[in-house]
């Protein structure tokens, strides 16, 4: 009888002892400077597409995008990069050019572009739509085709 009184004191102190919070390891913060993993974004599941089958996005620029008239005439090549987000709903925000100029319109003609583009399929993080900022490079003049699959990527 001694042995199991022994044994259950032993058991209840160790319980005790266990469920001491400084001896608890923390496994997520709830300090107000650091959020936890959950209220932290991400990189969606489902990134965001151009609607329509594969193609549909090369068939919209090379319907809408118009080589500005001043950048032939100097002769001006090479791509610009356009950054927008894509909105929970599709609808693009936040439209502007990003890292080198060509000029001569070409950045104008870029965000226009863009601008003119349908609600695009939003992306997805647990099925559920995600605003998502994208690049989108636009080649104007002499550069290679849309057909390189570099040519979107998304942060």
């Amino acid at each position: 009888m001694r042995n199991i009184l022994l044994a259950f004191a032993l058991f209840v102190s160790l319980a005790a002892y266990a469920q001491t919070p400084s001896q608890q390891p923390k496994l997520h913060s709830s300090t107000p400077d650091r959020p936890r993993p959950s209220q932290l974004g991400g990189r969606p599941d489902v990134p965001c597409r151009f609607p329509g089958p594969n193609g549909s996005l090369q068939k919209f620029l090379a319907e809408n995008l118009k080589y500005p008239a001043a950048a032939a005439d100097k002769g001006s090549s090479g791509k610009v990069t356009v950054q927008f987000t894509v909105q929970a709903d599709g609808s693009l925000t936040d439209i502007s050019t990003v890292g080198d100029t060509l000029g001569h319109g070409c950045e104008a003609e870029a965000i226009r572009v863009v601008s003119l583009m349908p609600r695009w399929e939003p992306a997805k993080r647990r099925t559920q739509p995600v605003p998502t900022t994208t690049l989108l490079t636009l080649p104007f003049g002499a550069t290679p085709a849309l057909d390189d699959p570099k040519h979107r990527f998304q942060k």
